[in-house]
């Protein structure tokens, strides 16, 4: 049976029951065990990290001066430990990464730093990339931050609809969730229509004109063409307009609003934006998904470079094909073909 804390993600689970100690007495020997046979064959960086967090937070001594280790493979291994066992001290150099890797390492780094328990030093170390180019990166960022209950993140929720996010970013954004829970999150510290403008969107039953270049936007809508239209002059701030998009007026909740669905909501935003009135990205969900997808492929036309082939066999034999035993000594001078990484 799957443990609630692995219910998000039973392959883990199942990863760490396949990679346990044959040896629970000894996971301080068998640590330096998995850290010897790494340098020696640094080709087993995923079977290495797996078995150190299957050890549990007792092999952390054992992995710490590996996080700045110079060689890729034991390095990548034992951060990777180091954030799953919520290492703090790993913090600093998944921040540095997130900061200053390759794209892809950089994704990676975020979503560790986002699963570590409390620690401001994370917090601190991501929000710079708010103001990433990358668009991956920033909503990454976002979501971790998010993940983290982070304040810096604002979060309204707009009529049981769907939930607005306020990100601060230098890099005006607008991004609209898919999957899940519907979302909207407003990326640049007030962000306004632009103005002069007037809009008309489905046959003339939503009109927004603004004359002034700082006047307010007024709005007319009509539900349905049996009804009376609403008129309200509303604010030009990005953030207020979506949340008068989706608030239907009551007398519990007078502020004024239209009550459109969450489609709607996205629908009259996309066309703000097509017409030119919005100046920010508008990225959907799907666009990310689309771009993991070119990352992908991208990684699988790379050459794989031979000390991280992670097919190898995983047990050393010896000549007549029975298991060698995880004794230290044996896992200084690896044989051709084996597995170096003791159990």
């Amino acid at each position: 049976t799957v443990p609630p804390s692995h219910h998000d993600d039973p392959q883990r689970f199942v990863d760490l029951v396949k990679h346990s100690s044959l040896r629970p007495e000894a996971v301080e020997a068998t640590a330096l065990s998995v850290r010897r046979a790494l340098l020696a064959n640094p080709g087993f960086t995923k079977e290495a990290t797996l078995r150190w967090q299957a050890l549990g937070p007792k092999s952390i001594p054992v992995i710490q001066d590996l996080y700045d280790y110079p060689e890729e493979g034991p390095r990548l291994a034992s951060l990777i430990a180091g954030a799953k066992l919520d290492d703090a001290s790993v913090a600093p150099h998944l921040v540095a990464i997130a900061n200053n890797g390759t794209v892809e390492a950089k994704l990676a780094c975020i979503k560790l730093l986002s699963q570590m328990g409390p620690n401001p030093t994370i917090e601190m170390g991501l929000r710079p990339l708010l103001d990433a180019e990358d668009v991956d990166i920033r909503l990454a960022t976002f979501e971790a931050l998010e993940e983290r209950a982070d304040p810096i993140v604002a979060a309204y929720d707009i009529d049981d609809k769907f939930i607005l996010n306020l990100v601060p970013s230098d890099r005006p954004l607008i991004y609209v969730a898919q999957t899940g829970r519907p979302r909207i999150v407003i990326f640049g510290d007030g962000q306004e229509v632009e103005r002069p403008m007037f809009l008309e969107a489905w046959s003339n039953r939503l009109l927004m004109k603004a004359d002034a270049e700082d006047g307010r936007l007024e709005v007319f809508y009509r539900e349905a063409a049996n009804l009376p239209a609403q008129i309200d002059e509303v604010s030009p701030e990005v953030g207020q307009l979506v949340a008068y998009f989706g608030h239907r007026t009551t007398i519990e909740a007078p502020a004024p609003g239209i009550g459109l669905t969450y489609g709607e909501t996205i629908g009259a935003l996309h066309q703000l934006w097509r017409e030119g009135y919005l100046s920010s990205d508008f990225k959907a969900e799907q666009d990310r998904v689309l771009a993991a997808i070119l990352r992908a492929q991208k990684t699988e036309d790379s050459p794989d470079r031979v000390e991280f082939d992670a097919d190898l066999p995983m047990v050393d034999e010896d000549e007549d094909g029975i298991p060698d035993d995880p004794i230290p000594n044996r896992l200084e001078a690896p044989r051709k073909g084996g597995d170096t990484v003791p159990r």
